[in-house]
């Protein structure tokens, strides 16, 4: 379940330029190495992680990686002085304006798919902009802004990617209805125990210009299917 993550410039490019580097630095053996040891598998996810966080092949070109890895390769082994600090301004300008246009593009793609499940049959749209398509009517009671309540639950992106899934872990979850994001306060309050709906939520009612670490990019729609199992309190 979510909780919004910001990620500075500042922070991005750290992260680039230790990725960056690691690849540059392993790109003189002839083949990736392999993950022997627990650890290797550790430090392998550490760099999975953090790639997939800041969605850095939306925000560089390859070529444009390859100077950043020539760059970070040259660091490490001392090949001469650069004068680092003279781009520190740059830099951090570089990633704001790269991250803005794709925040841009998501926002635009994002509009247009919540706007089409709109379109579809059965579909309610809310006056906040959430979609709300009911698959199964519940007979019991409806939560309200106080409620705690359990769910099954399956998260995706317009593309289809499941993101996470409380079916998969065969686990419901229970929570206060007010610590999730708005899209899921809004759209459990127009559901009866028993019931199952699809969410359709815009960006401004899930984790905005901001996304959530490490899996969701800032400005992106998400469809839930909720299923209401009980209103425990």
């Amino acid at each position: 379940m979510p909780s919004t993550l910001k990620a500075s410039a500042a922070a991005c490019l750290i992260t680039l330029v230790i990725l960056s580097g690691c690849d540059q630095v392993g790109s003189a053996s002839s083949a990736p190495r392999p993950l022997v040891t627990a650890q290797d598998s550790t430090l392998y996810a550490v760099g999975h992680g953090l790639a997939g966080q800041f969605n850095l092949h939306e925000l560089f070109t390859v070529e444009e990686l390859e100077l950043v890895n020539q760059g970070f390769n040259d660091g490490v082994l001392g090949s001469g002085e650069f004068g680092l600090e003279n781009y520190l301004e740059s830099m951090n300008l570089l990633i704001s304006q790269r991250r803005a246009a794709r925040a841009g593009r998501l926002q635009a793609a994002g509009d247009a798919f919540v706007a089409e499940a709109g379109q579809q049959e059965g579909a309610v749209t809310t006056p906040s902009g959430l979609v709300y398509i009911e698959q199964e009517a519940g007979t019991g009671e409806t939560p309200t802004d106080s409620s705690t309540v359990r769910v099954h639950y399956e998260g995706s992106f317009s593309n289809g990617t499941i993101f996470d899934s409380s079916y998969r872990r065969d686990e419901p979850m229970e929570f206060h209805i007010r610590q999730v994001i708005a899209g899921w306060t809004e759209g459990l309050q127009l559901m009866k125990v028993g019931g199952k709906a699809k969410l359709v939520i815009p960006a401004n009612l899930g984790y905005g210009e901001a996304g959530h670490a490490p899996g969701i990019p800032p400005n992106v729609p998400l469809v839930f299917i909720v299923e209401l199992l009980a209103v425990t309190k």
